[in-house]
């Protein structure tokens, strides 16, 4: 999940992506939902890891035993704000029994088209 202010809204894009297999691809689905503006760039950042895990979770059953990760798009960078909430992220995926991985390229892509 990602999110973009635009004027008194925030802008939230979860994505899905299902990898076909190795060199055929994936099929790629999100949601876009806007919200009255969240300020405080700590909630807005948490509300993303939010609804990525609360997809996550909506998935497992259809998943089954394949390969699963949650994606937060969250820099570990200290140059980044969004690394100030990168421990508080993964502790939260991880404390639901997800495995996460920081960064997606194809929610930034999406969420730079609103």
């Amino acid at each position: 999940c990602d999110s973009r202010q635009v004027n008194d809204h925030t802008v939230f894009v979860t994505v899905v992506v299902i990898h076909i297999d190795s060199c055929r691809g994936a099929k790629v689905f999100w949601k876009t939902e806007r919200v009255k503006r969240i300020r405080s760039l700590r909630q807005r950042l948490m509300e993303e890891v939010s609804r990525a895990v609360y997809t996550a979770l909506e998935l497992i059953d259809v998943v089954g035993n394949r390969p699963f990760e949650v994606h937060l798009d969250i820099n570990p960078n200290p140059q980044h704000n969004s690394s100030v909430i990168l421990k508080e992220a993964i502790g939260f995926v991880l404390a639901q029994g997800l495995k996460s991985v920081a960064a997606s390229s194809v929610v930034d892509y999406i969420t730079s088209k609103y």
